[in-house]
């Protein structure tokens, strides 16, 4: 993939320790969800660029085997990159960004998916590319509050 918005160091890191990989893009989307959450579409875009990054080096990991859980978390920062980008003052070229993402979850699953296995997973990222944006909003807030319902329960003290 084009985007390089990590330095050499981190990136390094991230291909050589998927532990490390894992907890960045954990760090990287969890500031991207807290910008977004301000309405700073531009940092939650530069967030949501190094979580991208991240899930990206993640999914062609050597060093991991599951690439399922892989090819869904890169699929869910995918989604969260294309709708904070349709937010932010940036402007791409949609069609094109959905076909790169295409094309690296058939190289990530070695080709062995079916092009109807691989558009279940692409189904997703084509409604938050080019539904209207109300839409997109929608089904994002969903998505967001599904999550946060199922993560642990944790007091603060």
């Amino acid at each position: 993939m084009a985007t390089q918005y990590l330095c050499k160091k981190h990136q390094r890191a991230i291909t050589n320790n998927p532990q490390f990989a894992k907890q960045a893009w954990q760090k990287f989307r969890l500031s991207a969800l807290q910008f977004m959450l301000k309405g700073d579409w531009d940092s939650a875009l530069a967030s949501a660029t190094s979580a991208l990054e991240t899930a990206d080096k993640l999914l062609t990991s050597p060093y991991l085997t599951d690439r399922h859980q892989e090819i869904q978390r890169f699929v869910r920062t995918a989604m969260d990159y294309i709708f904070v980008l349709r937010k932010s003052s940036q402007h791409t070229d949609l069609q094109t960004l959905v076909e790169i993402f295409q094309q690296r979850l058939s190289k990530a699953s070695n080709n062995k998916y079916s092009d109807i296995h691989l558009a279940k997973y692409l189904t997703p990222i084509q409604d938050i590319a080019f539904a209207p944006l109300e839409e997109a909003e929608y089904w994002m807030s969903v998505l967001y509050e599904m999550e946060q319902a199922s993560q642990p329960n944790v007091t603060k003290h």
